[in-house]
């Protein structure tokens, strides 16, 4: 028997992935102005990763604020056309960087 189960809108990473980083959930486009309960219900996509802090640290080095809030949360939604500027890879399993 599974130890956790996913269930619809439950996007926050399991304990042992948090410790290993922040789990960044894609969204459709469109989505980013909802609240993030609401894309979670409405907008996923399927793709999800996980990536160490030093590159969340990278990519939001000029927003202090929300930087903090992300390694807080271990957890950050971004848009389809955001996941396709990164360059993050395209797979139906969750990938560690």
């Amino acid at each position: 028997m599974p130890k956790e189960v996913w269930l619809p809108g439950d996007i926050d990473p399991c304990d042992s992935c948090a410790k290993i980083g922040v789990g960044i959930v894609e969204v459709m486009d469109g989505m980013d102005g909802m609240s993030s309960k609401q894309a979670a219900h409405e907008g996923l996509t399927g793709n999800r990763w996980l990536v160490k802090d030093s590159m969340i640290e990278q990519l939001m080095a000029d927003n202090p604020k929300k930087l903090a809030e992300v390694l807080k949360r271990r957890i950050v939604l971004i848009t389809e056309q955001t996941s396709k500027e990164l360059g993050l890879p395209i797979a139906a399993t969750t990938q560690t960087f």
